[in-house]
């Protein structure tokens, strides 16, 4: 009996614990996104840092700041990969272990129950002056392989990692759950999800987790190298850059190194609670 008693306090403690976490990540002190404004003097950069799934008010708030950029003369610079083969695909989803499908960010947004980025949505504010800066994954590859590859290999035998097929599991655990059970699920998961966004130190250590280390260094460091000399050599003095968060810190990097006066003027944040 005193097993019992002593093992039902431990898991008392540990509900709390989690619930306290919960509470405080998701209400009082929730994650903020912020948008960061950049100039040298001759250019102003505004960069929105983006989370591929949060709160459609956030996206909504992201639709109005581009209407007054586009009004102040600024263009847009967007992310989105996109083009691909169906073998740099295959091969894409074997090296990150996961298959990549449209879907995906629209199903974690299921576990969280909230918004999924949806590009067009940012499109024809204002006028068509919307641009697509990024690498596509037929690119993507063809630099992972350059950086990773020595030897002439037969593919069909490079590729052995078993992939997980994300989006079918979202589904199904789903599915198996009552609505009770989903809505603590996702509570707990929306906390976890402001507690990353919020910590830059989480997300690397996720990424340091997450298995391929030179692909991610491919997605990061090339597309931000992308993005950098596309804001360089633009015609246009004014841009308004709309990108994943984890892209901000090595694009003013790069920034930086090229010309030092680039700086931060300000930061705006989008608080959002759910």
């Amino acid at each position: 009996m005193w097993f019992f008693y002593r093992v039902s306090i431990w898991l008392l403690i540990w509900i709390s614990l989690i619930w306290w976490f919960a509470y405080y990540q998701n209400i009082i002190n929730p994650a903020k996104i912020p948008l960061y404004n950049l100039t040298n003097g001759s250019k102003e950069v505004r960069f929105q840092a983006m989370s591929h799934i949060w709160s459609q008010t956030f996206y909504d708030e992201v639709k109005r700041d581009i209407g007054i950029a586009k009004k102040d003369g600024f263009i847009l610079f967007y992310e989105w990969v996109r083009p691909w083969t169906e073998q740099s695909l295959r091969e894409f989803n074997e090296a990150i272990w996961v298959e990549f499908s449209p879907d995906l960010y629209k199903n974690f947004s299921k576990l969280y129950w909230v918004a999924h980025q949806k590009n067009p949505e940012f499109f024809w504010i204002l006028n068509d002056k919307d641009f697509n800066i990024d690498l596509d994954i037929n690119t993507i590859m063809s630099i992972y392989k350059q950086k990773t590859w020595t030897t002439e290999i037969d593919t069909s035998k490079r590729w052995e990692q078993q992939v997980a097929d994300i989006s079918r599991d979202i589904i199904d655990q789903l599915s198996n759950l009552s609505e009770k059970e989903l809505a603590v699920m996702r509570y707990v998961n929306k906390s976890v999800l402001n507690f990353i966004i919020k910590n830059a130190g989480a997300r690397d250590a996720i990424l340091n987790m997450s298995g391929n280390q030179d692909l991610f260094s491919v997605i990061l460091d090339e597309r931000d190298a992308h993005l950098v000399s596309n804001i360089l050599s633009s015609e246009a003095s004014n841009i308004f850059v709309m990108y994943g968060m984890m892209h901000f810190d090595g694009v003013y990097k790069l920034l930086q190194e090229q010309d030092e006066k680039w700086e931060i003027q300000s930061i705006d944040y989008k608080q959002l609670i759910y």
